[in-house]
């Protein structure tokens, strides 16, 4: 099933128009909204329609920098082994010009959310562990989620990150596009056509009668 958007600002863009102006507009995305609500599916469709490759996963607050940023494996033959660093998420995407999706990134400690920074804002290069720094090159794209929580133990994304995130904040689907999803079914529900044209790098958003 292809993803349906629902979340249509005081603007008249949905979430999905939203999120590709921002990647055209090379600014990070940070979406926040209740479990269950579809972020993560648009961030693996929206992939698919510009052809991205994805990098990450779930994050939880036992996570380090390593998986992130960078971390050393031994490689070698013959007896003899020596440390190679490697890519993590991040930077994979960075050096790659992919998308990395962090799910839950409030759950990370403050200080490895900050040690992103550099990868998020203007700088888009991260120096590893072992000295070596990591542009970002053209196309990285970052895409955070969290869940709000009233809730003192939930920590939310630390300000000097959330500052270098555009956000988007998702509310509770309709309860008849609820039930359809839940259901299967979709007959009954009216489906605004909805399109994005882009045409001498100008973007423009398009809204279809049906004609």
């Amino acid at each position: 099933m292809k993803y349906i958007a629902n979340q249509t600002n005081d603007h008249g863009l949905d979430e999905v128009q939203r999120l590709l102006l921002a990647y055209t507009l090379n600014q990070n995305v940070a979406l926040s909204g209740p479990p269950g609500i579809g972020k993560t599916e648009l961030v693996e469709e929206f992939a698919k329609a510009v052809g991205k490759q994805i990098y990450g996963d779930p994050l939880d607050e036992h996570m380090t920098e390593a998986p992130l940023i960078g971390f050393p494996v031994l490689e070698g033959s013959n007896g003899s082994t020596v440390s190679v660093w490697k890519n993590g998420w991040v930077t994979k995407a960075m050096d790659e010009g992919q998308i990395f999706y962090g799910d839950e990134f409030d759950l990370l400690s403050g200080s490895v959310q900050k040690r992103m920074n550099a990868a998020f804002d203007d700088r888009k290069a991260v120096t590893r562990r072992d000295g070596e720094v990591i542009p970002a090159e053209d196309g990285f794209f970052a895409v955070v989620s969290y869940n709000p929580s009233e809730r003192i133990s939930k920590r939310q994304l630390e300000e000097s990150v959330a500052d270098r995130f555009v956000h988007q904040e998702f509310r509770y689907l309709p309860s008849d596009l609820e039930a359809a999803i839940a259901s299967g079914d979709f007959n009954d529900i009216h489906l605004e056509k909805r399109g994005v044209l882009l045409k001498d790098n100008n973007l423009r958003f398009c809204k279809y009668d049906g004609s």
